[in-house]
């Protein structure tokens, strides 16, 4: 399938976030079920309802923020497949490690987004590494290589002093 022949949804849980200046509604329907509360135990039912509504197929959850309610949702809906994404820390409270290691076990497909962050799921939670996939981050570097413009220039085009220790951060 082509990214045109899918229809894509985006749920948010706090209104008001960058998901929401990010996403180009008119390719893409974005739904708010609000949480009522900090830990709104009625978030996976309300998510489910919207699920069913739309006949979600595939559900992708991400990091921790996402993972225990959006796999509880997608179970109550019975949404087919459910994809989990790690993009950084993995959480290492014992209470934590029990649910992840609850909803890693009931998704389709589990992915890191590098070996080493992988590995570290695996030992902090005691998931088994052979199912956690790896996609890794990268840079695209015919848009982002290195230019021929002297460096003097660039500073200038930038306002910043001609020569000099510069320091930058990404």
């Amino acid at each position: 399938l082509t990214a045109d022949e899918c229809k894509q949804t985006i749920c948010v849980l706090e209104a008001g976030g960058g998901m929401e200046d990010r996403v180009d509604t008119s390719r893409v329907e974005l739904i708010h079920v609000p949480r009522h509360f900090g830990n709104d135990p009625t978030v996976p039912f309300r998510v489910a309802r919207q699920l069913r509504r739309r006949r979600i197929d595939i559900l992708q959850t991400n990091q921790w923020a996402t993972l225990i309610e959006g796999v509880a949702a997608a179970k109550i809906a019975r949404v087919p497949i459910v994809v989990h994404g790690e993009h950084g820390k993995i959480r290492d409270n014992r209470r934590q490690i029990v649910a992840q290691r609850w909803a890693w076990s009931r998704v389709n497909h589990f992915y890191a987004v590098s070996s080493a962050l992988a590995d570290r799921a695996a030992q902090i939670v005691g998931f088994p590494r052979d199912r956690i996939g790896v996609i890794n981050n990268s840079v695209d570097t015919e848009h982002f290589r290195p230019t021929d413009t002297p460096k003097a220039d660039l500073r200038k085009q930038l306002g910043l002093p001609t020569s000099g220790l510069l320091v930058g951060m990404v």
